[in-house]
């Protein structure tokens, strides 16, 4: 399917160039020679192609690691694919308190600016979409793809879901399930309707798709009640708590990135560049940590 795919979508580049400045006597022709190709490549309609581009576009993929400790993560993330080409698994611990927002020219409508500049929360942009506004604060871990076409960031964000959902199970004992683009869980009797534990966000970008992240290790409510103001689209802050103080120890964030990485790679059947990336992987979080 990975050839199948790459095919289809060197006939899809060729097709959307070819189209520039066509009449419409023209533009059939090269549409014919696109679902041709198409054909070929083994494909029996464009609905088929995005429907195997959304099921398998995001697997078997040869990744690079970046980590990012700056605000601008998610942004160096994507310029980085764009420069190198190469496709990327970035992963972060956060080592301050952040406000992050679908952009930071919204600032003013969506956090107390006034409050984060008094109590050092920096307010950053995650560029994915028009929703997404959350608080990370130091401790908690973070997980960015970007991955060059053809993939879909909406299946590559599906993914990352089950991902978490299932090192949450198999390697902490935590039933989820989801709600909109959140990770909830009511496996703590203490809190019956629900908390809220990941949130992620996710977009097409030109020539590459990207999904992002957090696991929520630590939270504090007071303190994301003071940063994020009331929207009408969001009436209420939802319930989410730190699963360290749910657990009542503290995960290891580096430990449970390798976990999150071993568990994408499985489930994508992909691969990375470094074939000890689990030593070095650690060794450079044991620093972080």
């Amino acid at each position: 399917m990975r050839e199948k795919l790459i095919k289809a979508n060197q006939a899809e580049k060729e097709y959307l160039k070819a189209r520039r400045g066509k009449c419409d006597d023209a533009l059939a022709a090269v549409e014919e020679i696109f679902f041709a190709k198409l054909r070929e490549a083994g494909f029996q309609s464009v609905d088929d192609y995005y429907d195997n581009v959304r099921n398998y576009g995001h697997r078997w993929r040869t990744l690079t690691f970046g980590r990012y400790n700056t605000a601008d993560q998610i942004t160096y993330g994507i310029d980085e694919a764009y420069a190198t080409g190469n496709d990327i698994i970035a992963y972060t611990i956060f080592d301050h308190t952040m406000a992050v927002l679908p952009d930071v020219k919204d600032a003013e409508s969506l956090v107390d600016v006034d409050y984060c500049q008094n109590h050092g929360v920096e307010i950053v942009s995650h560029g994915a979409g028009e929703t997404g506004c959350y608080v990370a604060e130091a401790g908690n871990v973070g997980v960015l793809l970007v991955l060059h076409r053809p993939c879909y960031a909406r299946a590559m964000e599906l993914e990352l879901k089950k991902v978490i959902q299932n090192v949450l199970l198999n390697h902490y004992g935590v039933t989820t399930y989801l709600d909109k683009n959140e990770i909830m869980t009511r496996h703590f009797p203490q809190h019956p309707d629900g908390v809220k534990i990941w949130g992620d966000a996710q977009a097409d970008i030109g020539r590459v798709s990207m999904a992002v992240g957090g696991l929520t290790l630590e939270f504090h409510k007071e303190e994301a009640e003071r940063i994020l103001k009331l929207r009408p689209d969001h009436p209420t802050l939802k319930e989410p708590h730190g699963l360290n103080h749910l657990l009542g120890y503290k995960i290891n964030p580096g430990q449970c990135l390798i976990f999150i990485i071993e568990e994408w790679l499985k489930q994508t059947e992909s691969q990375v560049t470094d074939r000890k990336w689990r030593t070095r992987f650690s060794d450079q979080l044991r620093t972080a940590t």
